[in-house]
């Protein structure tokens, strides 16, 4: 088994969003690939024990820094304080990925990262 991190890693609050995410995007068209074979997977999914436990300090930025990443999302619920958990995401992120905006777009937030730095 190898112990490398995945290319694309998506991190979300808990159980349930770890088992909608692939239904919602295989009704998007694009397939997820069968459950007993993560590796073909678009991406791993990492559910954390809430909000809290996912926005600890350091979760994603340490997330940032993994040699092979490709992609790395993050869902929290938007059913409390969304500006406010806006601005921890963004606290975490910044000082890699400077150019995120400090108020959240209704649209979300899609934002490259490459070897020559954000895009």
């Amino acid at each position: 088994m190898s112990t490398a991190q995945p290319a694309n890693r998506l991190f979300v609050e808990g159980h349930d969003e770890q088992l909608v995410i692939p239904q919602l995007i295989e009704r998007l068209g694009i397939p997820w690939g069968e459950k007993n074979q993560p590796e073909n997977w678009p991406a791993t999914i990492k559910a954390f024990d809430g909000v809290e436990a996912l926005l600890r300090p350091g979760v994603i930025s340490t997330a940032l820094n993994y040699p092979n990443l490709k992609a790395l999302g993050v869902i929290v619920d938007a059913d409390a304080d969304a500006a406010s958990r806006w601005q921890r995401v963004r606290a975490e992120v910044v000082a890699k990925l400077p150019g995120l905006p400090a108020e959240l777009p209704p649209e979300g937030v899609v934002h490259g990262y490459d070897d020559e730095g954000p895009k």
